[in-house]
């Protein structure tokens, strides 16, 4: 697709779109931005299941990892969605920390109210 064109289409479907979570991160690169427009019809459902799974876990959370395993979601989905959560204040982190694969640890987030 041309960028033309690809200007187009973000023109288009500019006002169906959500504020981009990562606009400050990619700085409005065209491809990140009509990715995000492409995503809109999967984030309420994405952002349900990761939700979902974070509440069954109850005060034990989960990380992105965890949720990346077990819903099988790219990494990448679950890290924006856990973001979008975050923003909501839906979710925050708790004390509990665990292993990544890299050997790291990372942050168990749990339900707002639980945090």
């Amino acid at each position: 697709m041309n960028r033309f064109v690809a200007r187009l289409a973000l023109d288009f479907y500019r006002p169906l779109q959500r504020p981009d979570p990562c606009r400050r991160r990619h700085r409005g690169n065209l491809l990140s931005s009509l990715a995000n427009v492409d995503n809109l019809p999967r984030r309420e459902q994405q952002l349900n299941r990761v939700l979902g799974f974070i509440r069954e876990r109850g005060l034990f959370g989960a990380t992105n990892y965890e949720i990346h395993q077990a819903l099988g979601l790219p990494y990448t989905t679950v890290s924006a969605r856990t973001a979008d959560l975050k923003a909501m204040n839906a979710i925050g982190r708790c004390e509990l920390r665990r292993p990544t694969p890299t050997g790291s640890m990372a942050a168990a987030l749990v339900i707002k109210e639980l945090a």
